[in-house]
């Protein structure tokens, strides 16, 4: 049994029935998804729509059981991958530092905080400053960096290009999770403003984790959540394994996430230069350049 980054804070890995971050066998995989198809009297081919018999709605369409499927979800950080929001979070984070008397330069930001949540930012700066983490002063700045944002998010912010339409596609085919840093509210209020709620079946944020990224702990959120909404045992699907889960960040600590979680990952550099991703899978400069093909071909191998 192999096992993935430093895990002793994460039980729920540790339990044999988990199997997301376990190395299983091809043919075990392969065996179980013919098994699976079987019991619904469909060989080859699972016809249900995900989670529809377990009344969680309808999050995709048909998910093919064979050999080739070995590509089952995808999940997305949200900052910096779908929301060009990055250059409003430095701003404000700035902000939120100063209060401190800290600074925090454009340069230090994106090398140091990119991946981190609220919390994990101003706790690093207690530390990276000397002093102890206060956390009753940590609520309070914590409090205002949502408010903030909140405010200057009401009209939305842009989209990369080109994500929108990924994300359409990807989910015409895949359940879709997010795994991000950002409070849940904010990334509801910004997907609805997209018109990509419905895209995604599972949001894993910073509401529903004790540790930032590069803790795989958000990743391994998504990925119960996506087995519970869209492969329950009820429907007949073989269970998710993080083996199957393609992962898109954008910083370097995100991908290191994803990798301690057990997944392949993808990175657009949107925020970092290539060679800061380089630890990635496959790297690209944007949506519109992904080859997607030549992924879902590796998960093939």
């Amino acid at each position: 049994m192999q096992r993935w980054g430093n895990l002793s804070h994460h039980p729920d890995l540790l339990d044999p029935p988990f199997l997301g971050n376990v190395e299983v066998g091809f043919v075990s995989y392969v065996f179980e998804c013919i098994i699976a198809c079987r019991s619904l009297g469909r060989p080859g081919v699972c016809g249900l729509t995900f989670g529809s018999a377990c009344g969680r709605g309808n999050y995709g369409p048909y998910i093919k059981c064979t050999e080739q499927a070995l590509l089952r979800a995808i999940i997305f950080d949200f900052d910096g991958i779908i929301v060009d929001s990055e250059p409003l979070v430095l701003k404000l984070t700035q902000a939120m530092a100063a209060q401190e008397g800290w600074t925090i330069t454009e340069e230090e930001y994106y090398h140091k905080y990119l991946a981190l949540d609220d919390r994990g930012i101003i706790e690093y700066l207690f530390r990276s400053h000397g002093r102890k983490v206060n956390r009753a002063r940590r609520d309070e700045l914590l409090a205002w960096k949502a408010r903030a944002y909140m405010d200057a998010i009401q009209d939305g912010l842009p989209s990369f290009p080109d994500a929108e339409a990924f994300i359409r596609k990807m989910a015409a085919e895949f359940p879709l999770a997010i795994a991000s840093g950002s409070l849940r509210v904010e990334i509801e209020h910004l997907l609805e403003k997209f018109g990509l709620r419905d895209n995604f079946a599972v949001l894993a944020t910073a509401d529903d984790v004790a540790h930032s990224k590069p803790d795989p702990e958000v990743f391994i959120k998504a990925l119960a959540g996506l087995r519970q909404a869209a492969f329950t045992p009820c429907v007949g699907h073989a269970p998710l394994r993080a083996a199957e889960v393609l992962a898109i960040e954008d910083a370097a600590a995100g991908v290191d996430a994803a990798h301690a979680a057990g997944m392949k990952c993808m990175a657009l550099a949107h925020s970092l230069p290539l060679d800061v991703l380089g630890h990635a899978e496959w790297v690209f400069d944007n949506f519109g350049e992904v080859d997607f093909e030549a992924i879902r071909s590796a998960f093939v191998d």
